[in-house]
């Protein structure tokens, strides 16, 4: 961490007719690394660039105060003084991070990485500069090896395997994984079987995969003093059945609810250090060699947006709240066509 102070004044000049309008509309000017012409200038939207710019992106405290003012004819932007607690966060691009002359790889570790909305958020965050640990069980070991293959081309060196069975009884979290520098932790492994209330050996399977497995990776992960990159955002992958339970699933429906609590209750427990969000997922596309044509029909009707969901698109609300949101926590988010309504 560290205590920095900014002060910034940026002027510009500001057109006093047509034709002055005119000739300043091409110009460009340099600030804080970031060039900007005069209409983008004119907008309120640069505030927030110069600030991000300021405090590479992150910041734990509120945005400073920010006007936009025109004195003696020119245009100025101020930010005033103003005492930030800089937390190294992750910004666009992530990847390597450099404290004290070192180099530190920044990881994420995806539980249920190894197919349909795991692989499609392990891409998305291996894409944005992350290294990433892809969780994966015995029965899906293929489907991890050919996605770590696919992403090894793009950048050796950058992905991890490893199995494990959630639903154990002998499971633990390897030492390994809590000493690899994992900063974002993605948790959506999952199963979904039908269940009704008496179904007692279903409900410790499901409890087991989506709480008590997340909630060890969770202890072991937690930051602790002296790690060189400790973990800063977390995102748990719900579900909109947690808010509208189908028929048939009472343990998987509250398994997931459950997941989403301990959630936002580590969102105030662990508040500042860690952001934890939610994103609760709608019908997505089905398994290859999957149709259904009549259900996709019954969906297509039900839903506002009149379609079924890309798995990329979850794997963008993931990203989203795992890297781009500094100042979001404790917040669900679902991508499902506005049937969660």
């Amino acid at each position: 961490m560290c205590v920095a102070r900014f002060a910034l004044t940026i002027w510009a000049p500001y057109p006093k007719s047509a034709s002055h309008a005119s000739s300043t509309l091409g110009k460009r000017w340099h600030i804080q690394g970031v060039t900007v012409n005069h209409r983008q200038f004119r907008r309120a939207a640069i505030l927030r660039l110069v600030w991000s710019r300021l405090t590479k992106g992150t910041c734990k405290d509120q945005q400073p105060r920010l006007s936009l003012v025109r004195p003696n004819g020119n245009y100025a932007v101020q930010v005033s003084e103003h005492h930030v607690e800089a937390r190294e966060r992750l910004a666009s691009p992530v990847g390597n991070s450099s404290r004290h002359g070192s180099t530190v790889h920044s990881w994420a570790l995806v539980t249920g990485g190894s197919g349909r909305g795991g692989a499609a958020i392990v891409r998305a965050l291996h894409a944005r500069g992350l290294s990433v640990v892809i969780h994966h069980t015995d029965e899906s070991l293929g489907k991890a090896k050919a996605l770590r293959a696919e992403l090894e081309l793009l950048r050796p060196g950058t992905t991890e395997l490893w199995s494990a069975d959630f639903a154990a009884d002998d499971f633990v979290v390897p030492a390994w994984l809590a000493d690899k520098g994992v900063t974002i932790l993605v948790c959506n492994a999952s199963t979904y079987r039908p269940s009704d209330v008496g179904d007692s050996n279903r409900a410790d399977i499901d409890i087991a995969i989506h709480v008590t497995a997340h909630a060890a990776i969770l202890a072991a992960l937690r930051p602790r003093p002296g790690q060189p990159l400790p973990l800063g955002s977390v995102v748990a992958i719900a579900d909109i059945a947690v808010d509208r339970p189908p028929k048939g699933h009472v343990s998987y429906a509250t398994a997931k609810g459950a997941l989403q609590s301990m959630i936002l209750t580590l969102a105030n427990d662990w508040a500042p250090h860690v952001r934890c969000n939610v994103v609760q997922f709608g019908t997505l596309r089905y398994a290859e060699g999957v149709i259904d044509i009549d259900r996709v029909r019954r969906i297509r009707e039900s839903v506002p947006l009149s379609g079924i969901g890309i798995l990329e698109e979850l794997a963008g609300a993931v990203v989203r709240l795992a890297i781009d949101t500094p100042y979001v926590t404790g917040q669900v988010l679902a991508v499902a066509s506005g049937k969660n309504r």
